[in-house]
């Protein structure tokens, strides 16, 4: 549904809690291998499609509009952030993994706007 001012914000939320208790499945922690990595990654890959597919569903109206941009950079930085940890993890290097993971944490942990941004708008999915 849709059509009513700041339902995007509740409908993101709910779904973020289901993908949230979905990825806590096969979370694996911060120090990793690289094949724990990527077999965590395979996972979440369709986890992550199907979520964005029903949040890209959703109806927006005018006053949405704000939190919904909010919420699709975010997502854009989360996508571009993770890719270079994929990156580094397809080159079997594991140093090279490792200062990328611990890189990537360091922006995530460290507020970066396009987190804030989406928190401010009410949007809490840090799984995402």
């Amino acid at each position: 549904g849709g059509g009513r001012g700041g339902l995007v914000v509740v409908e993101v939320n709910t779904r973020c809690r289901e993908l949230l208790s979905e990825v806590l499945k096969f979370d694996i922690g911060n120090a990793v291998t690289i094949k724990q990595f990527l077999d965590k990654h395979e996972k979440l890959i369709p986890a992550i499609a199907a979520f964005d597919a029903e949040v890209n569903d959703i109806q927006v109206t005018a006053v949405d509009r704000p939190a919904k941009e909010a919420f699709d950079t975010y997502r854009r930085f989360s996508d571009a952030a993770d890719a270079k940890v994929v990156a580094a993890a397809r080159t079997g290097d594991q140093q090279k993994f490792d200062a990328a993971n611990a890189a990537f944490l360091e922006k995530i942990h460290g507020d970066p706007p396009e987190l804030e941004n989406m928190h401010a708008a009410g949007i809490q999915c840090n799984a995402r």
